[in-house]
């Protein structure tokens, strides 16, 4: 039993240890995901800060508010990610958007929003790069006055911890791959 239970851990290992040496950024990801952090680069990051909901000014769930309204321009954010403090974020997404990743010890993700419970309020990011043991993010309030722009973050395995404090899991979001049909015009001239 011990000799099979070794087998199991080492897997598990092994497996996290690849997905962590395996590098991917968000020019691996996604169209509409892609498209928001290329917007982030080139008006955002450490230049302004955003604020979506009007309170507080730019608040770390501000910037995932807005991540949602561009991944899912059809619905309205406050149906997506929902309104609440950081740390609820995890537990209040809305399931058919996002599938809520209890954290285990593996890797998020480019694209998903990490969430920590840290102190009282939470925090949250976009998840930008996975290189090795290390991740990136975007993130919101790194000043806690609400003031300060976008910037990048960076934490590591095995804890990929905010501060001390590990992530409540990871949110991803559910994008279907939209089939085009083609127009009618084209649809009869092909059957002839």
């Amino acid at each position: 039993m011990k000799l099979r239970h070794r087998f199991v851990l080492t897997l598990g290992l092994l497996v996290l240890g690849v997905s962590l040496l395996t590098p991917a950024s968000f020019a691996d990801t996604k169209e509409p995901i892609t498209d928001w952090m290329e917007k982030i680069e080139a008006s955002y990051l450490d230049q302004t800060y955003i604020d979506m909901d009007g309170a507080y000014l730019g608040q770390c769930v501000d910037l995932i508010f807005f991540y949602a309204s561009e991944i899912f321009p059809e619905e309205n954010f406050r149906q997506t990610i929902r309104l609440g403090n950081a740390d609820a974020t995890f537990f209040g997404a809305n399931e058919d958007y996002f599938e809520a990743i209890p954290f285990d010890g593996s890797a998020p993700q480019v694209g998903d929003i990490i969430c920590w419970p840290y102190w009282y309020l939470g925090h949250v990011a976009v998840v930008t790069e996975v290189k090795g043991d290390t991740i990136t993010y975007y993130e919101q309030n790194s000043n806690s006055t609400g003031t300060a722009p976008v910037t990048q973050g960076t934490t590591k395995a095995p804890l990929f911890d905010y501060y001390g404090f590990q992530p409540f899991g990871y949110l991803r979001p559910i994008l279907s791959d939209k089939t085009e049909v083609p127009p009618v015009s084209n649809m009869i001239e092909q059957q002839h």
